[in-house]
């Protein structure tokens, strides 16, 4: 698994992420809160969220 860092903070690089989905016509498929699913159970996790997103139509040939 390799990681990247963001030079910005956990929502700051979220907001991009997802404006740079949009800007090139992808779709959000889904969003998935880890952080907050934790919180409900009283558990505590830093800021985790899987962004689940692509090109519905695939590549097609």
């Amino acid at each position: 698994m390799n990681k990247l860092f963001s030079a910005f903070g956990f929502q700051q690089t979220r907001l991009r992420l997802l404006a740079n989905i949009k800007s090139h016509g992808l779709v959000l498929f889904g969003e998935f809160d880890h952080a907050k699913a934790a919180a409900e159970v009283e558990l505590i996790l830093p800021p985790t969220t899987v962004l689940i997103f692509g090109n519905p139509k695939g590549v097609l040939r």
